[in-house]
């Protein structure tokens, strides 16, 4: 009988311990949906949540979040992809994000359909957000050597803010598709990072106060 409720009780610690973790991160997730609703970032279905969270984002959706919270009032104009049309529910997004330098194709395609990836996505909040990158120290991801150099500053920076973290063995995972929660989350870290003051901890971690 000890056999069997040992690994119970350990099982049952476990739980009490990840639980408020969990909770936490849900909590910011709500808080998240909360605050890129209000502030027209994203439409939300018939229950107030983010629609499809757990799908990839396409950079056609991320030229909508930046251009919707950071390029109001720029002009439409003046950029040409081949593979975007303005008949695209996007094209007035990806104007406004190229001619703010904020995204930017490849000279001819944007590649709208093409999903974003965990570095993509935090060099465009950083550069939305204005981050500032020059000083980013190393992390201590698993897989540094993995990001590439033109994203490593921003990842650095916003992994010493709290922005972005590792998974359970320490990776980044740089080059994976980044879901569309994920991504809302990193923007509304980046929005929390520069409007509220940073609380740093005794052991010389780096936070920011959810509410």
């Amino acid at each position: 009988m000890i056999k069997i409720i040992k690994p119970l009780l350990i099982a049952a610690v476990c739980a009490a311990i990840l639980a408020p973790a969990a909770a936490a991160q849900e909590d910011e997730y709500s808080l998240a949906v909360d605050w890129a609703a209000e502030n027209g970032i994203i439409t939300t279905d018939e229950n107030g949540q983010l629609e499809s969270p757990d799908s990839e984002a396409s950079r056609a959706q991320a030229a909508a979040m930046l251009a919707r919270l950071k390029c109001d009032g720029i002009a439409h104009g003046g950029i040409v992809y081949t593979d975007v049309s303005e008949s695209d529910w996007f094209y007035s997004d990806v104007c406004s994000v190229s001619a703010a330098g904020l995204m930017t194709g490849n000279g001819e395609f944007f590649r709208p359909d093409d999903s974003i990836t965990r570095e993509e996505a935090v060099v465009l909040a950083g550069r939305a957000f204005e981050l500032d990158a020059t000083e980013a120290g190393d992390t201590v991801f698993t897989d540094s050597d993995d990001i590439s150099d033109w994203a490593k500053d921003y990842v650095y920076t916003a992994a010493g803010l709290g922005i972005v973290n590792g998974t359970d063995s320490g990776a980044f995972m740089p080059k994976a598709s980044i879901k569309r929660r994920d991504l809302l989350l990193i923007l509304y870290r980046c929005d929390r990072a520069v409007s509220v003051s940073a609380v740093v901890d005794d052991d010389g971690s780096v936070w920011t106060p959810l509410y």
